[in-house]
C-alpha cells in the first residue's frame, strides 16, 4: 500500500496511476450549520452542497475535476455519530436509508467510521499533480488527508466497484436521491399551498384564523402549541422547559433528529419559565400560570431558607438560570466553561453562593408574579399569601443596586451572567427586573404596605432612569446592548399593559419606533432568518412590528412565523422548534434544537395573541385590538379572559370597514371595552355588533387605525 499525503492542498504523483482512494470525507466544521442555525450560504451544509474539489492534473495539460458534495463523497460527523432518525435504530425510515446509501460513495461515512474514502480512477496517462480546494461560499473546509494508490487496509473492494466517483457533475441518480432525501428531512415553498385544514374541536375553546394558506397554518401552530403550553405544568407548579420525550434536531444537526431526547424535561430554566408563564396567563390559563409562579417562588426561597450569605450579607431570594437547581450555575456550569466573576480570587470561600444573576429570568419571573395576581379571583388574598416572596424577589434588586462591589451593578443597571447579557448590563435583563419591581411596587400599594410600595417605586424609577441614559443614545436603543436580538422594550410592556402602546411608558415606545429600521434591517434582507431561534429572533422582532403598527413588515414576519413553525412530513409537524435552518440554494427549511422548546415556543404564541388582539391585562379594560395580516379573519370561541368567556370574530379591513363582533360573559373588574380597527389607507369605519362607532383616529406610517371605547355592560350576555 502506498499513500501520498497532502501538503497545503497539493500532493505530487508524477505516475500513471489506477484507482485512487482518497483518505478523508468529513468536513473541518463537521456538522449541518453553526449553533442555533442560519440563513447564511456559507454556515449551511446541506445535503446536495458543493463544499470543495479535488483536481487531478496530467502531464499532457489535461486534468480531471471531482466535487466534494454532502451526500456524496462528503458527509456530516457530529451528530451522524448518535442514534438519529430517519436513519438509525427504531427511528428508521427504509426510504430515507435507501436514499442515503444510492447516494453516498463515501466508504465508511455511513458507519461513521474515523478515516473515510473514495475512489476514482484517473485516465491513463501520467498524473503530475492533485489538489484540494474549499468552496469559496463556505466557512470551513473538506478535511482529506491524502490518497493511497492501492486499496487500503480495512477497505471493501466490493463497495468501490459499484461506488466509484467520475469526474463532472455529480450523476443523475445521486442528485436524485439526494434531492429525494431533503424532501423527507426538509419542507419547501410547496408545502404551503393547498394545506390542509386544520380540524379543531368545534366544542371546546379554540381561535382560528382563515382567508389563505398561511392561515390555515397558523391555525394549527397555535392550537398545537397552546395545547402543550397549557399541559406542561404539573400538579405541583413544575414547568418542564422540553415536553415528555420530546425530540431534538440538536444544535448544529442537518436535519436528522433524536428522538425522545427530553433535552431539559427536568428543568425549569426562569427566562423561559416566566415568559411561558404569563403566555399561559393572557391566554387565559391563570390557574396553570399560578401553580408555576408558585413553584417558582418557592424554589427562590432557597437561598433564605439556608441562611446562605456572601461575603458577610444575607443573600435575597432570587431565581437562577434553572430554577429547580438554584446553584446549578455557579457549582457546575461554571466549571464547564460558563463565564463568571465571581471567582475564588475575588471572594475567596464564598465565590458561589449568589448562585447566579440571571437577571433577565429574575424579572421575568416577577412580571409572571404579576400577571398572575391581576387575574386572581381574589387578588388582595394571593397576594397576601405569597408577600414574604415578593419581598425577597424585590428587595434582591435593590440588594444589588446597593452594593455594586459585590453585585457588578453599574451606572444604576443590573449586572448579568446570563444568555441575555454574559457578564453585562443589558436592555433585555434591566428592563425585565424594570417592568417586575414597577409591578411589585403596585402590589404593595394595593396591599396596603405603603412603605414597600414607596421604595420599590423610587428603585424601579432609578432603575428606568438608567436604562433610558445608559442603553439608549436619546433617540434609539443602542443595539449592542440589547442583550438578546432584538429590543424588547414594547414587547415587554405588553405583557405588563396590553396591545395598547399608548399605555406604554412614552419613552420606552419612542425609542422603539425610531430603533425599528435599524433592528429589523438584517432579518428583513432575508426570505427566512434562520438564526438565534425561533423565539428570540423570529418572534420578538413580529411582535415589536405588530405593536408599533408596521403594518406591511407585520405582515410578512407573522407569514414567516408561520411557515418556519410548519413542517409537514416530521414528527409534530405544528410544533414550533428551538431554532432554525434556511437554504438559500434549494430554499429547504430545516428544524434545529429542542422541537417544542418552552422560550421559543411560548413566545411565537405571545405573536399569535397579539395577532389575535385580545387582551385583559391592562386595569378595568377588554381590550380588542386585531393586527391581522391581509386577507385574513379570526375566530375566538370560548377563550377564557378577565375570569369569565369571550366570543369574538374580525377580518382584516374590507373596503374602509372593519367589523368586529364581539360577546362576553361573567367577566370580573372590567368596566370597558377598548377597540381598535385599521389599519385604512383613507380613513375608515369601526362597525361593532352591526353597528358603526365613532372613535378617535391615530396615524402611524401613513396608515390609520380607529380607536373607541363602550361600556362592557354593552356585550354581556348570559
Amino acid at each position: 500500500m502506498s499513500f501520498i499525503p497532502f501538503v497545503n492542498g497539493t500532493l505530487d504523483i508524477g505516475e500513471t496511476c489506477g484507482t485512487l482512494y482518497f483518505e478523508g470525507g468529513y468536513h473541518s466544521i463537521p456538522d449541518g450549520c453553526k449553533d442555533w442555525g442560519s440563513s447564511e450560504e456559507s454556515d449551511a451544509r446541506f445535503p446536495g452542497d458543493t463544499l470543495g474539489r479535488i483536481t487531478v492534473f496530467y502531464e499532457d495539460g489535461d486534468r480531471d475535476v471531482y466535487p466534494l458534495v454532502q451526500g456524496y463523497t462528503m458527509w456530516y460527523k457530529n451528530m451522524w455519530e448518535r442514534d438519529c432518525a430517519p436513519f438509525k435504530n427504531g427511528g428508521a425510515d427504509a426510504r430515507a436509508v435507501s436514499y442515503l446509501k444510492d447516494a453516498l460513495y463515501l466508504y465508511g461515512a455511513y458507519e461513521c467510521r474515523e478515516k473515510c474514502y473514495f475512489a476514482v480512477k484517473p485516465k491513463n496517462k501520467k498524473v503530475v499533480r492533485i489538489t484540494l480546494e474549499k468552496a469559496e461560499n463556505k466557512a470551513g473546509e473538506p478535511v482529506f488527508t491524502g490518497v493511497h494508490t492501492s486499496l487500503p487496509d480495512g477497505c471493501g473492494a466490493e463497495f468501490f466497484n459499484m461506488h466509484t466517483v467520475a469526474p463532472g457533475d455529480v450523476p443523475e441518480h445521486v442528485r436524485n436521491s439526494l434531492d429525494a432525501l431533503c424532501r423527507i428531512l426538509y419542507t419547501y415553498e410547496e408545502d404551503f399551498i393547498d394545506v390542509p385544514e386544520y380540524k379543531l374541536d368545534e366544542n371546546a375553546p379554540y381561535v382560528k384564523f382563515s382567508g389563505d394558506d398561511d392561515a390555515k397554518i397558523a391555525t394549527g401552530v397555535f392550537a398545537e402549541n397552546m395545547k402543550d403550553l397549557s399541559t406542561r405544568v404539573d400538579g405541583d407548579g413544575f414547568l418542564h422547559t422540553s415536553y415528555h420525550l420530546a425530540p431534538s434536531w440538536w444544535y448544529n444537526g442537518f436535519g436528522a433528529w433524536m428522538e425522545d431526547f427530553n433535552s431539559y424535561y427536568n428543568d425549569m430554566y426562569s427566562r423561559d419559565g416566566g415568559r411561558a408563564l404569563m403566555t399561559l396567563s393572557a391566554g387565559g390559563y391563570n390557574d396553570a400560570a399560578e401553580r408555576g409562579v408558585e413553584f417558582g417562588n418557592r424554589q427562590m426561597m432557597y437561598f433564605p431558607e439556608n441562611n446562605v450569605t456572601f461575603c458577610g450579607h444575607k443573600v435575597r431570594g432570587h431565581y437562577t438560570v434553572v430554577i429547580n437547581k438554584p446553584m446549578l450555575y455557579s457549582e457546575v456550569l461554571t466549571g464547564v466553561g460558563w463565564p463568571t466573576q465571581y471567582t475564588e480570587e475575588k471572594f475567596g470561600k464564598d465565590h458561589k453562593n449568589l448562585g447566579n444573576h440571571e437577571t433577565d429570568g429574575h424579572g421575568l419571573m416577577m412580571m409572571a408574579n404579576c400577571n398572575v395576581y391581576k387575574r386572581h379571583a381574589d387578588p388582595e388574598a394571593w397576594a397576601d399569601a405569597h408577600y414574604e416572596e415578593l419581598v425577597e424577589a424585590a428587595e434582591w434588586i435593590i440588594w444589588c443596586l446597593d452594593n455594586p462591589e459585590l453585585s457588578f451593578s453599574k451606572d444604576g443597571l443590573l449586572y448579568a451572567e446570563s444568555e441575555a447579557g454574559m457578564n453585562d448590563h443589558t436592555l433585555y435583563c434591566n428592563l425585565a427586573c424594570y417592568l417586575g419591581l414597577s409591578g411589585y411596587a403596585r402590589i404593595a400599594a394595593d396591599a396596603g404596605r405603603c412603605d414597600d410600595a414607596v421604595k420599590w417605586k423610587k428603585y424601579a424609577d432609578g432603575l428606568y432612569a438608567a436604562i433610558l441614559s445608559r442603553l439608549s443614545d436619546g433617540q434609539n436603543w443602542i443595539k449592542k446592548k440589547y442583550g438578546f436580538f432584538h429590543d424588547s422594550a414594547v414587547t415587554f410592556c405588553s405583557d405588563m399593559f396590553g396591545f395598547d402602546p399608548s399605555l406604554f411608558p412614552e419613552e420606552l415606545v419612542k425609542l422603539s419606533r425610531n430603533s425599528f429600521d435599524a433592528d429589523a434591517e438584517k432579518t428583513l434582507s432575508l426570505k427566512y432568518d434562520g438564526s438565534g431561534g425561533l423565539g428570540y429572533n423570529t418572534s420578538m422582532i413580529t411582535q415589536n412590528a405588530l405593536l408599533l403598527d408596521r403594518s406591511d413588515e407585520a405582515d410578512r414576519l407573522v407569514r414567516r412565523l408561520t411557515r418556519m413553525s410548519y413542517a409537514p412530513r416530521l414528527p409534530e409537524p405544528y410544533k414550533v422548534s428551538e431554532g432554525f435552518s434556511y437554504s438559500q440554494r434549494t430554499g429547504a427549511l430545516r428544524r434545529q434544537g429542542d422541537l417544542g422548546n418552552l422560550v421559543q415556543l411560548a413566545e411565537a404564541l405571545k405573536a399569535y395573541q397579539i395577532v389575535c388582539g385580545v387582551s385583559d391585562a391592562a386595569p378595568g379594560t377588554l381590550q380588542i385590538f386585531p393586527r391581522l395580516p391581509k386577507g385574513w379573519s379570526v375566530d375566538v370561541n370560548g377563550m377564557s379572559a378577565a375570569g369569565g368567556t369571550l366570543w369574538m370574530s374580525t377580518s382584516y379591513p374590507r373596503d374602509g370597514i372593519q367589523k368586529i363582533d364581539l360577546h362576553v360573559s361573567g367577566m370580573r373588574g372590567v368596566d370597558k371595552i377598548s377597540f381598535r380597527a385599521g389599519p385604512f389607507t383613507d380613513g375608515g369605519k369601526l362597525v361593532v355588533n352591526g353597528t358603526e362607532v365613532p372613535g378617535e383616529t391615530e396615524t402611524h406610517g401613513g396608515m390609520s387605525w380607529i380607536k373607541a371605547e363602550l361600556p362592557y355592560g354593552s356585550f354581556e350576555i348570559s
